[in-house]
């Protein structure tokens, strides 16, 4: 956002959990059986049609977007790892 693209450092993620008390980490889970009967071509479309034009109406631009959900933000790979979410 402001033009700094050095990268994080190894210790960024635990010292920013201890500086957010609102964060933690926690173990990642795989994803629940329902979630992956339920996502189907049509609800994938319908999601990704209104994700675009929420994102255009807002001018939101792609590199302002991470992958975060309820469980919380995903590290690397998400499958029994370590990932932040709330506390």
């Amino acid at each position: 956002m402001n033009g700094d693209h050095e990268p994080l450092g190894h210790l960024w993620v635990p010292h920013f959990i201890t500086r957010n008390p609102r964060v933690a980490s926690i173990v990642g889970r795989t994803i629940e059986s329902a979630r992956t009967t339920a996502a189907n071509y049509e609800t994938i479309r319908a999601f990704l049609e209104l994700f675009e034009r929420t994102r255009i109406e807002l001018g939101i631009q792609y590199e302002d977007i991470w992958n975060m959900d309820e469980t919380g933000v995903g590290l690397g790979v998400c499958t029994n790892t370590r990932v932040v979410a709330n506390s």
